[in-house]
């Protein structure tokens, strides 16, 4: 069973690599964000021709190769879907990037993140085989970016942001991939397109999948597809994912 999470940066501008990475990697589920995809037709259509059922908002989806039920847009503006799949519930998220340290949208965004902690606390009530994966816009420790020193006061690895974060794992979730890498620094999983930061590896770990106990035990490969980032207009963001034993 593999179990994927993939900020595509745009599904329009990234058919042709989703399509070809869906082919390639066969994940059983995967949960997007930033679709861009108002409407919706567009990644219905897409994920249809290859095999997938789809749910989707704006800004995130969960697409399935069997079919999908019980969907649940959990926060009420279309940043977390939830719905149950092959693999189990499975919470995609789209956390709100706050722009800039200091100012009302990060204020926003760490308001969002503890309502959404809240949220993921009552579903695990319910869901003890819960999977939560998406782009958290937050990196979690100084290993999990490039040059710490230069942007701790900066936003995605404020104090606040790393402690809302803390809050949310706090509450038995496993971040599956640190436990599978071990202290390890230099893996990443979004890197600017300018500067020649991924040659440069000049990155951060934005991307996450979280699970809880039982399903982190099943883990047999956690991988962060660098190959899919070193790839001709793709996506800022590599896929993540989580093979897991039956």
């Amino acid at each position: 069973m593999r179990v994927a999470s993939w900020n595509i940066n745009g599904i329009r501008a990234r058919s042709e690599r989703v399509d070809t990475w869906l082919k390639q990697r066969e994940p059983d589920v995967v949960a997007l964000q930033e679709l861009r995809d108002t409407s919706g037709v567009f990644g219905r259509a897409m994920f249809a021709q290859t095999g997938y059922d789809l749910t989707q908002t704006n800004h995130v989806a969960i697409a399935s190769r069997e079919p999908i039920s019980n969907v649940v847009d959990v926060m009420g503006d279309g940043r977390a879907l939830i719905a149950d799949t092959s693999a189990g519930p499975v919470l995609a998220v789209y956390v709100p990037n706050g722009r800039k340290a200091g100012t009302p949208q990060h204020a926003a965004k760490l308001e969002w993140l503890q309502a959404f902690t809240n949220e993921v606390s009552s579903h695990l009530v319910n869901h003890p085989q819960l999977i939560v994966a998406g782009d958290l816009n937050i990196a979690r420790a100084d290993l999990d970016v490039w040059a710490p020193d230069r942007y701790r006061k900066r936003n995605l690895f404020t104090n606040e942001e790393r402690s809302a974060l803390a809050r949310l794992l706090g509450l038995g979730l496993v971040d599956v991939f640190r436990e599978s890498h071990g202290e390890v620094a230099g893996l990443y999983s979004w890197w600017n397109y300018a500067h020649d930061s991924f040659n440069r590896n000049r990155g951060w770990r934005l991307d996450y999948i979280l699970t809880t106990p039982q399903i982190a035990s099943r883990t047999a490969h956690a991988i962060v597809d660098v190959v899919e980032r070193s790839a001709d207009a793709t996506s800022d963001h590599a896929p993540l994912w989580l093979d897991l034993t039956t």
